[in-house]
This record gives C-alpha cells, sequence and structure tokens, in this order.
C-alpha cells in the first residue's frame, strides 16, 4: 500500500511514481503482470494499492520477489519517505510443494541377447 501518514489526506489527487527494482527475481511477464509504474492516491483518500497480479508458470524456482521503490510524486507538498520508500511482495512457487521427487521406470523393460537392447 502506498499511503499518506495516519489521518491524513490531499484535497487533490496524488500520482505517486515507483520502479521495479532490479533485484527482483521475478520476472514480469512471465511471474507477474507488467506493473504501470505509477499509482495515484486520489482526492480525499490516504491511500492506494499497487496491485501485483501473479501469473502461474510450470517451473519449478522457487519463491520469487518483487520489489518496488518509491520515486517521487507531482503534488510539490508530498514527498517521499527515504525510509520507507521499499517493498517486497514475495510470489511463493506452487510447483515447490517439497514433495518433489526423482523416478525412474524402464521403457523397454524386455532386453534379450544378441541384439534387443532395453531402455530407461
Amino acid at each position: 500500500t502506498v499511503s499518506l501518514p495516519t489521518d491524513v489526506t490531499s484535497t487533490t489527487a496524488t500520482t505517486v511514481t515507483y520502479e521495479v527494482s532490479t533485484s527482483s527475481t521475478a520476472t514480469a511477464g512471465d511471474d507477474y503482470t507488467t506493473l504501470t509504474g505509477s499509482v495515484v492516491i486520489p482526492a480525499g483518500q490516504n491511500s492506494a494499492l499497487i496491485p501485483v497480479e501473479v501469473l502461474d508458470d510450470l517451473e519449478l524456482e522457487g519463491d520469487e520477489t518483487v520489489i518496488v521503490t518509491l520515486l517521487s510524486t507531482d503534488n510539490t507538498l508530498i514527498g517521499i519517505d527515504t525510509t520507507e520508500s521499499e517493498a517486497t511482495v514475495t510470489i511463493g512457487d506452487n510447483e515447490d510443494d517439497g514433495d518433489l521427487v526423482v523416478s525412474i521406470e524402464a521403457s523397454t523393460p524386455d532386453a534379450a541377447e544378441p541384439s534387443t537392447d532395453g531402455a530407461f
């Protein structure tokens, strides 16, 4: 949530620009829908959400992060709190459930001399 201090609202809409950090491990377009780079706190409101729409893939990759850093606002009365300008969303990998195992099966189990080979 991008927010003003508690109990503070702006009389005009305030656009806050942000960037996705290169330290993020999730990939825009593959792991989540690409973010717009700005969010608007509506006039009379205290905050706005930056939604991170997760995309399911079939890759075993572990949990990944989307890190957003606030850059600026279009309101000269409202700045960026440099001590709280970054936040992280962690996307859990549903292919990594801890029960993954490797198995083997003979695809051609019946081998015979002199020239019928088996295979796994």
